[in-house]
């Protein structure tokens, strides 16, 4: 892997960020980021999305206005957009891709938050320059994290459930529901579950 730290100590680190400082992501990590997008292959289901970082500049910080995070985001300088052609296994490909791209971005210090249905997905389309072929499934805020949760934020979160998840044995079954799967039945497979 590309990390500079294990990827499971990143999959750990890494929380759903609302808030940021608001300064623009300097240009050497966006360099870095936007390379290891380019970088990037097809995804395990052979097919490939695309992705940019549409990234706020210190002369121009307001940027970024306008592409319609319906007021979850506070202050990110930064988002990942990705597209992706209709097909077998493209979704799959673009979650995958796009968990890569938010853990390397952990990896460089930022904070990250997938958006699915909070975002004016047209507007990113077009910042994109998405074809009538392709969709922007998701994208992804990033920047630099901010100290303390807003009220907002802390809002999001509880509604998400963010900050409440299930149990072990409420969420892992040993072949049916309802049969909860132990971690020693787990095995080799209990930390990446976990993770």
């Amino acid at each position: 892997m590309p990390y500079g730290q294990p990827v499971t100590k990143l999959i750990r680190a890494r929380f759903s960020c609302r808030s940021y400082l608001g300064k623009p992501i300097e240009p050497k990590q966006q360099q870095l980021l936007g390379d290891f997008m380019a970088a990037d292959g097809p995804g395990p289901f052979g097919t490939r999305p695309r992705y940019m970082l549409a990234a706020a500049s210190e002369q121009d910080r307001k940027a970024l206005k306008g592409l319609g995070t319906y007021g979850i985001i506070k202050g990110a300088t930064g988002f990942v957009i990705g597209a992706v052609e209709d097909g077998a296994g493209n979704l799959e490909d673009f979650g995958y891709q796009m968990e890569r791209i938010i853990l390397y971005a952990t990896d460089l210090g930022l904070g990250t938050c997938w958006l699915g249905g909070t975002f004016t997905k047209s507007r990113f389309a077009k910042k994109i320059s998405a074809t009538k072929a392709e969709s922007v499934p998701a994208v992804t805020a990033v920047g630099y994290i901010a100290t303390g949760r807003s009220m907002q934020d802390a809002l999001s979160r509880q509604v998400a459930g963010s900050d409440h998840r299930l149990p072990w044995e409420r969420l892992f079954f040993d072949g049916e529901l309802g049969r909860p799967l132990s971690r020693e039945a787990a095995g080799a497979f209990a930390e990446p579950l976990e993770l």
